[in-house]
C-alpha cells in the first residue's frame, strides 16, 4: 500500500539531523516535507530531545512544526520488523531501525536515514543517506 502524496519514510536520525542542523540537514528538511515517520521513531526523536534537557512543551512545538504524519506502529509492522531481523542483524540495526524499515516496505516507499550502517542493507527498498 502506498501513501498518496508522501514520498519517503524518515527515521529518527533524519529528523534529528534537521533539528540539530547537522551535515545534510537541508536534505533532511526537504525530505521531511513529504515524508511519514513511524510512531516508534517519533518516540526516539522525542526521547533524544528529552534526554538533552528539552522540555516536553518545546519537544511538541519543534516536532509539530514539521507537520510530519506519524504512523502508529501496529501488528503488521511488528511482524515485518521481525521478518527483517535476520536480514539486518549483521548491520546491528535496532528495533527502532527495523520499525522504520518495516513501514517503508509495507508502504512501498524509500527510506531516508543519516545512519551509514544502513547503506549495506538489502531488503528490496531504496535507502537514501542524508549525508
Amino acid at each position: 500500500m502506498t501513501t498518496p502524496g508522501r514520498e519517503c519514510v524518515v527515521d529518527a536520525s533524519t529528523v534529528l539531523a534537521a533539528i540539530k542542523r547537522e551535515p545534510g540537514y537541508q536534505r533532511a528538511i526537504a525530505a521531511i516535507q513529504t515524508a511519514i515517520i513511524s510512531s516508534v521513531n517519533f518516540a526516539e526523536v522525542a526521547s533524544h530531545l528529552a534526554k538533552s534537557g528539552v522540555s516536553l512543551d518545546e519537544i511538541k512545538s519543534v516536532l509539530s512544526s514539521f507537520a510530519l504524519p506519524t504512523i502508529d506502529f501496529n501488528m503488521e509492522q511488528a511482524l515485518e520488523a521481525a521478518r527483517l531481523h535476520p536480514l539486518t542483524v549483521r548491520q546491528g540495526l535496532s528495533l527502532g531501525d527495523r520499525a522504520c524499515l518495516a513501514l517503508a516496505v509495507l508502504r512501498g516507499l524509500p527510506v531516508m536515514t543519516a545512519d551509514r550502517k544502513w547503506a549495506s542493507v538489502d531488503i528490496g527498498i531504496e535507502i537514501v543517506l542524508v549525508r
